[in-house]
């Protein structure tokens, strides 16, 4: 699917052209990840003549390189053993990007920090249900004598995080995408390094985000539910604060 069809904030246009850093893709089981991963690599491939190496676990959709790219595909338990021994084999192939179906466990982030590190674009999706999570997540992964390191590490190489959760249509037959996208501002680099500041990322994706495209679930849920495109159930059911929301649609 093309970003407008996945409600892709224009800013991650920007955010693939990047040269080397860390692109976040998160949500629960059957939000669409592999989708949006897929989606992200398609329109690096029309944009950028790069050589793009893949780790998939399955591999589910076939990409369309353009003239001057090159992708290698490989599939975990057919290609490689696992995630972290396909991440070294592959930074040996020194692509410019990389497409890494999940972060599972402390060794593969590392690689992936490294690979973001040393000039490399890391594209990656990770199984949080919103941006705030998914920091806690990353970091939490590994004890906690390595915690502040990896924070520090994620501030300095972190692009862009966008959360993901599907939901049903009121306007038409099927699902429709909504999106919570968070861009690493300078901002979100010192609240990312500080522990305590975390949870200060979503009232700075509501206020100082609306003109960088960035924005938490519960806007994307009004806006959705404003154009009708979603029922008022829907919008409440999925909210990350209900109360905020009703009283927000109440009122407005």
């Amino acid at each position: 699917p093309s970003f407008s069809e996945l409600n892709m904030p224009l800013a991650f246009d920007d955010v693939i052209d990047q040269p080397h850093g860390l692109v976040l893709v998160c949500g629960a089981a059957g939000s669409g990840k592999s989708t949006t991963l897929a989606a992200l690599a398609q329109q690096l491939l029309k944009k950028r003549s790069v050589l793009l190496v893949t780790l998939e676990d399955p591999i589910e959709y076939a990409l369309t390189p353009g003239p001057q790219s090159l992708v290698r595909r490989r599939q975990i338990g057919r290609d490689v053993p696992d995630f972290p021994s396909g991440l070294r084999d592959a930074l040996r192939a020194d692509p410019e990007v990389l497409l890494v179906g999940e972060m599972r466990d402390p060794e593969s982030i590392t690689l992936a920090l490294t690979a973001a590190e040393t000039g490399h674009l890391v594209i990656t999706s990770l199984h949080t249900p919103d941006v705030p999570r998914a920091i806690g997540r990353l970091v939490g992964l590994f004890p906690s004598d390595e915690q502040e390191t990896v924070r520090a590490r994620l501030a300095d190489n972190l692009q862009a995080v966008v959360a993901l959760r599907l939901l049903l249509r009121a306007d038409a037959a099927g699902l429709i995408p909504a999106v919570e996208a968070l861009l690493a501002t300078s901002t979100v680099r010192e609240m990312i390094r500080d522990a305590a500041r975390i949870k200060e990322l979503k009232p700075y994706m509501e206020t100082a985000g609306a003109d960088l495209g960035m924005h938490s679930f519960d806007q994307y849920l009004y806006k959705l539910h404003e154009a009708r495109r979603i029922s008022l159930d829907t919008a409440l059911g999925n909210a990350t604060n209900r109360a905020d929301l009703e009283r927000r649609i109440l009122i407005e």
